[in-house]
């Protein structure tokens, strides 16, 4: 009995996650990279033109601050959670090591039939989503306004 009603706060739990998620402004993904997009673009615009080279440099450096902001959210939640959960947070940590997994692969493909400039673009795209993603979590948790 102790673990059906786990098992139900369990689900209730992830059910009002999806609704916090359900009830958020639609926002398209252009919204959702903002700043990383426009820091792709300066860097574009900086190099006065655009070629593969251009693409991967500006998109590498776009993903780098992406992946330093993404850095920075994780430790923050997994802190939060780990004070309170030890398995939530394993839960966590496990969703986000998933998730770079996902990414990893999704982008692999991306490159071999988009081509060679999806190596830079799509990791740039697919990290200020989930800086995104990852500060709603944040929001929902109080950890930032």
């Amino acid at each position: 009995m102790a673990t059906m009603a786990r098992h139900y706060w369990q689900v209730r739990g992830m059910l009002a996650g999806v609704m916090v998620i359900w009830s958020l402004p639609a926002q398209s993904l252009e919204t959702l990279q903002d700043p990383y997009q426009e820091h792709y673009n300066a860097c574009v615009n900086a190099a006065g033109g655009i070629n593969n080279a251009v693409v991967m440099r500006c998109g590498s450096a776009a993903s780098d601050l992406a992946q330093s902001d993404m850095t920075q959210m994780v430790k923050m939640i997994e802190q939060q959670i780990a004070q309170s959960s030890p398995e939530k947070a394993r839960t966590f940590s496990l969703g986000q090591a998933a998730w770079v997994k996902y990414r990893d692969n999704h982008c692999q493909l991306m490159t071999d039939y988009v081509g060679s400039p999806m190596e830079a673009y799509c990791p740039m795209s697919l990290n200020g989503i989930r800086v995104q993603e990852l500060k709603v979590l944040a929001q929902s948790m109080g950890l930032l306004k």
